[in-house]
């Protein structure tokens, strides 16, 4: 028995505890009688069943996923085939497995799942730069051709016309025997230049591949178009989840002061904002497409949980005790740009995020990483506005 407090009716005699049980369950009684007894009770019901009671989770099918140019010998399990079919029907969400229980693997399947279904003609892979070379070996091995695969970061040598492959060793250095019982063999990789990576983000918007993956470094280097980051920042003013200082620098593309009675709207009336708006909306030689160009209807991001410091807690509720609250980091701000505008264009559908550790600090942590995948939930709910996290 726990009551207002959380705490538990407790005594030292048992006769005693057992009278306070009573009470509680008096208490109880008495309250659903009462309200029963109200004229508001059937709205109050129907609001209750609404938030709490509207919710069926659905349970997916574990079975094969019947996936088309995947090496025989792979088979995900059964929790990672329904885990791809969920996020597939919904089209958006977080994949939290536990360390080890194979995410990148599940990534793999769902990036060919959603291709066989038709529900998305290309999807990028975002990965940290650390584990970008683990990535390609991965995507290797899973696909028995890699032919639809445009990798960013390393290319494998040639020679002869035939790439070239090498041992794979163990911790003690010897051969490494894979779960189909043979020596494993990958590509010997060579990390590409930096005019090299330029020009494979160039090929995107142009490329037939379904595939695409990058690192986070260079995803966060694409650039968008000044009307989608002042359209995203006009309504999260209007929200009031962005300040007027963030929303000025996001739209304008660099670091803005306001004064201390300046505000959003007064920058984009001042003449350098329309100079840098002007000026960001022509593709520079030297640059990246534009991420609006790249053709990207599905994101798969890898070590999700590091795009989680994207909004703060307002008010009051930064002053409470032990709730750490983060300052949002531009490369949270610019990832939520950009899922942002694949939701816009695929009808909420596209994000996905891959992490271990969802959660480590703070409540604040769990709204950032839904905010990146699943916004209509948080408007559903009414926390998708000023003070979210009173409702949140």
């Amino acid at each position: 028995f726990n009551y207002v407090n959380g705490k538990a009716v407790t005594s030292s005699k048992k006769e005693i505890a057992d009278e306070y049980k009573q009470q509680v369950r008096d208490l109880e009684e008495e309250f659903n009688v009462w309200i029963r007894q109200q004229d508001e009770i059937d709205s109050l019901v129907a609001t209750y069943n609404d938030v709490f009671n509207d919710h069926v989770p659905m349970e997916y099918d574990g079975s094969d996923l019947q996936l088309d140019n995947v090496a025989d010998w792979i088979t995900p399990h059964d929790y990672q085939a329904a885990a791809v079919r969920r996020l597939s029907d919904e089209g958006r969400g977080i994949l939290a497995f536990d360390v080890g229980l194979g995410k990148t693997l599940s990534a793999l399947s769902l990036a060919q799942y959603n291709a066989q279904k038709g529900r998305a003609k290309r999807t990028c892979i975002v990965v940290p730069k650390s584990v970008l070379e683990n990535w390609y070996h991965e995507t290797r091995q899973f696909h028995k051709s890699m032919d639809h695969v445009h990798f960013v970061g390393f290319t494998p040598k040639m020679k002869g016309g035939e790439v070239q492959r090498e041992m794979v060793l163990d911790e003690d250095g010897n051969p490494k025997v894979g779960r189909n019982g043979e020596v494993q063999y990958r590509d010997v990789l060579t990390e590409d230049s930096a005019q090299v990576m330029f020009d494979k983000m160039n090929d995107i918007p142009q490329t037939s591949k379904k595939l695409i993956v990058m690192s986070r470094e260079r995803f966060g280097m694409i650039p968008m178009r000044p009307e989608t980051r002042e359209q995203y920042a006009d309504r999260m003013v209007s929200r009031n989840l962005m300040s007027d200082s963030q929303a000025a620098s996001l739209a304008q593309g660099e670091d803005v002061k306001l004064g201390r009675n300046g505000s959003y709207d007064d920058a984009k009336k001042s003449e350098r904002y329309q100079e840098k708006y002007n000026d960001d909306g022509t593709r520079k030689k030297d640059q990246y497409p534009f991420y609006e160009d790249m053709g990207f209807d599905s994101v798969i991001v890898d070590e999700g949980h590091e795009y989680k410091n994207t909004y703060q807690a307002s008010g009051e509720t930064q002053r409470l005790a032990y709730l750490p609250t983060p300052t949002p980091s531009k490369r949270s701000i610019d990832m939520a740009v950009k899922m942002d505008h694949l939701r816009e264009q695929n009808q909420g559908a596209g994000p996905v995020m891959l992490t271990a550790t969802p959660v480590t600090n703070s409540p604040v942590e769990i709204f950032n990483m839904l905010s990146h995948s699943r916004t209509n939930g948080l408007v559903r709910v009414g926390a998708w506005s000023h003070q979210w996290e009173v409702e949140f």
